[in-house]
């Protein structure tokens, strides 16, 4: 599944793409602008009916209190027509792997490799994301949803070699019927999405979370050069290369500094464009994803 491919090393670091990869289908061609709110009503009130707002389903599925806790017998499509109404478009993400078996304490580094390595919170976390795929394809219409942001870039620098296959992740050891024959790994987990949502969700747009901390280092401060871009690119490309199957579109998070230091050195300047402009056509040349910028 997926619209992207892979292309060859040599292309990272180089020029941008002289065209862009294919849009996933029903990609908007319009620029949308929106706020970091779920509240789609201030969104289209305040910059107008085609504007754009999140929706982000999150929660512990081990504990039943994920989206599905939410009122009425669809919560998430109810929250996405919702959306709709108001005259926004959705921009949809799932943040659920790291507080399986965690509300509202998110996992990270050998805490959330807990969760991926225990059958039982998995198969939780594999039933809620079933649950959630069967609501948005009850749509009927092309939905982009970033898939558990942070969890690749925590993931990645933990790995052997970059290699997203030796990292251990319950898919067919779950014992979710719909994963059977999923290799348990975290290559696994992208091909578990992918499969899903070409079963229950097919137009739904799969997003892959990027963040630069994840291949290399935080833009802001630290400012690489086009060298050290190309470095950061060419980890993006072995990690995204190794997963077996490819997501529609990449989301970027565009964060200044780490943990919202304020100091001089973390306040965006004009060449921290191009520096953005660089990083963008090498995550665009190692993967053959479209990128979408947010945060």
């Amino acid at each position: 599944g997926g619209s992207g491919h892979t292309p060859e090393p040599s292309h990272i670091g180089g020029a941008p793409p002289a065209t862009l990869p294919a849009a996933p289908p029903g990609w908007g061609q319009q620029l949308l602008a929106g706020l970091a709110t779920t509240d789609s009503d201030a969104s289209a009130k305040q910059i107008g009916t085609g504007s754009f707002a999140f929706g982000v389903f999150t929660g512990d599925p081990a504990t039943n209190r994920d989206f599905r806790s939410g009122h009425g017998a669809a919560p998430a499509a109810a929250q996405v027509r919702s959306l709709l109404k108001d005259g926004a478009t959705p921009y949809l993400y799932t943040y659920t792997l790291r507080t399986t078996g965690h509300f509202n304490d998110d996992q990270t580094g050998d805490g959330l490799l807990k969760i991926m390595k225990s059958d039982s919170l998995m198969a939780a976390y594999w039933q809620s994301t079933i649950e959630l795929l069967k609501e948005l394809g009850s749509l009927d219409r092309a939905l982009p949803l970033v898939v558990d942001p942070s969890v690749a870039a925590i993931v990645q620098p933990t790995t052997t070699d970059n290699d997203p296959q030796k990292v251990y992740t319950s898919v067919a050891a779950s014992g979710v019927p719909q994963l059977s024959g999923i290799p348990n790994t975290f290559s696994g987990w992208a091909q578990a999405w992918v499969r899903l949502r070409n079963t229950l969700a097919p137009k739904v747009q799969l997003g892959w979370a990027v963040e630069s901390y994840g291949v290399g280092d935080y833009l802001i401060p630290n400012r690489p050069s086009a060298s050290v871009l190309a470095q950061y690119g060419g980890a993006l490309q072995s990690f995204y290369g190794g997963l077996g199957t490819h997501f529609d579109f990449l989301d970027y998070t565009v964060g200044y500094g780490d943990g919202a230091k304020v100091a001089p050195a973390n306040v965006a300047r004009a060449e921290d464009l191009t520096v953005l402009r660089q990083w963008v056509a090498d995550m665009v040349n190692a993967t053959g994803l479209r990128v979408v910028l947010s945060g």
